[in-house]
């Protein structure tokens, strides 16, 4: 037995679960306490929480073992080889036990640090009045949209943005403190949401300007229960925003708009983007191109009547469809802070693909790789199906594990996703798990042929195996990568 090794799994796994205790014991019950044969998709990251969890549950092990020493050595030795036995069974299986209570003992430190970081945190934006805050919240398409908004901004404004999917209190905090400055002039927000409650706190650190709602669906059901809850929760960015932030919703999203009916918006602070020309959106996308070389989208963006900034003729190299809906809100928004066409122009041609978002990649062979790998949650599943879809020339195949934590929804949904493969897809992928063969099911109702199906133990296995299965000019995307708590 390695040792080492069932330490380091075990430490692993509580990381995955953000060190969550509850969360923690579900997943060693379903994935076992020793490293599976088959090998780990990622390793334990050494952060300095990891470390001292670490240090403290070998201090504590030790400690049992200077323990059933000394006993022994007073020849106590019912208790001596107890402790002894405790100690060995700790250290062969149960180093578990050892993280339980070493994070339990850190709870009131790790609460007082967080909270000392994220006070000062508040403390300094309270002395930096004029930084404009955008927050952005929403179950899907946060990263895509900050970095757009970004880019667009940044060609007039000093913006400061937190960096990939950093959206927690603390990573939040801390980046205010590290990295905003008096010379900033828009700081961008992303707004993770896992439980009711935690847009409003974040909200607490940075009061917003503006709001922007990318969407709401299914991601995170497991946690949050129903879409109901999802929705409310990524509402808070509204109610605990600014009295006169602009609110800018996606129009495209059925349940953005039926939770925006539920709420009091002034007119006045209320616009809204799309992707389709959505009649509450007042922007026009027009004259599009989808470049099947993968090198984006080209068209034309006019602005509402009233305003006198003349259309945009624009190519972005994202490949979603959803993204010329972020286009338009970060137009929107630039537009709000008072950037002119040439400013705005500047940015859209400063916008650059988002690793692991529909980031296209180029092969050899002529082969296109669309890597859709982050996260995954069902609005950017058929998003990415609808993206492969506009590849007409190239044979077109799909690879994935899956949606995770879709709760009761994973059967509908995934018959679903199979429904719009079979439309789309010339080849499907699968990883064997707990909800891939219901996508395969989906693909059968819709009359997908069994042998285009192809299966795989592991995702290792079928990266291998893709030399043999793809032909010069294909295009692959990649869809979703779990975690090794879902596999």
């Amino acid at each position: 037995m390695n040792l080492p090794a069932v330490w380091d799994y075990q430490l692993y796994l509580l990381q995955l679960e953000q060190y969550e205790l509850a969360r923690y014991w579900k997943l060693l019950r379903l994935k076992g306490l020793f490293p599976p044969k088959s090998g780990l998709r990622k390793s334990l990251h050494w952060t300095l929480k990891a470390r001292v969890i670490w240090l403290l549950a070998c201090t504590i092990h030790l400690a049992i073992l200077v323990f059933a020493l000394e006993r022994l050595s007073r020849l106590d030795y019912a208790l001596g080889f107890a402790a002894l036995g405790v100690w060995v069974l700790l250290a062969s299986a149960g180093p578990c036990l050892l993280y339980t209570l070493s994070t339990a003992l850190l709870l009131p430190a790790d609460f007082f640090v967080k909270r000392r970081i994220i006070a000062a945190a508040r403390r300094k934006m309270h002395r930096l009045k004029n930084i404009m805050v955008v927050a952005i919240a929403g179950s899907y398409g946060k990263t895509t949209m900050k970095r757009v908004l970004q880019a667009v901004l940044s060609a007039q404004l000093p913006v400061a943005a937190t960096p990939e999917s950093v959206n927690t209190p603390l990573g939040i905090a801390r980046f205010i403190l590290q990295e905003v400055s008096p010379d900033t002039t828009v700081l961008i927000l992303e707004l993770g949401e896992h439980y009711r409650g935690d847009v409003a706190h974040l909200c607490t650190i940075a009061e917003p300007n503006t709001v922007i709602i990318t969407g709401i669906n299914e991601a995170h059901l497991e946690r949050m229960g129903d879409v109901a809850t999802v929705a409310a929760t990524v509402f808070e960015a509204v109610e605990h925003a600014k009295p006169k932030a602009l609110v800018v919703l996606n129009a495209d999203d059925e349940n953005v708009r039926a939770h925006c009916n539920q709420i009091v918006i002034p007119p006045d602070r209320l616009a809204f983007f799309s992707a389709a020309n959505h009649p509450l959106c007042r922007y026009r996308i027009q004259n599009e191109e989808f470049l099947e070389d993968g090198s984006g989208i080209r068209g034309t963006l006019t602005f509402p009547e009233e305003d006198a900034c003349a259309a945009i003729h624009f190519h972005i190299p994202l490949v979603g469809t959803h993204a010329l809906g972020t286009l338009v809100a970060a137009c929107l928004v630039a537009r709000h802070l008072g950037l002119n066409r040439t400013e705005i122009q500047i940015g859209i041609s400063q916008i650059r693909p988002v690793e692991h978002r529909l980031q296209v990649l180029k092969g050899t062979d002529n082969i296109l790789i669309i890597d859709d790998s982050y996260s995954g949650n069902p609005a950017g599943v058929q998003e990415a199906i609808g993206a492969l879809s506009r590849f007409r020339s190239r044979r077109k195949i799909y690879l994935t594990p899956g949606l995770a934590e879709t709760g009761s929804r994973a059967g509908t949904l995934h018959r679903e996703i199979g429904a719009a493969l079979a439309r789309v897809a010339d080849v499907v992928i699968l990883i064997r798990n707990s909800v891939t063969p219901l996508l395969a099911e989906g693909l059968r109702q819709s009359g997908f042929q069994e042998r285009r199906i192809v299966w795989f133990e592991h995702a290792a296995a079928a990266h291998a195996a893709l030399p043999h299965i793809l032909k010069p000019g294909d295009v692959i995307l990649f869809q979703n990568d779990w975690g090794d708590q879902y596999v």
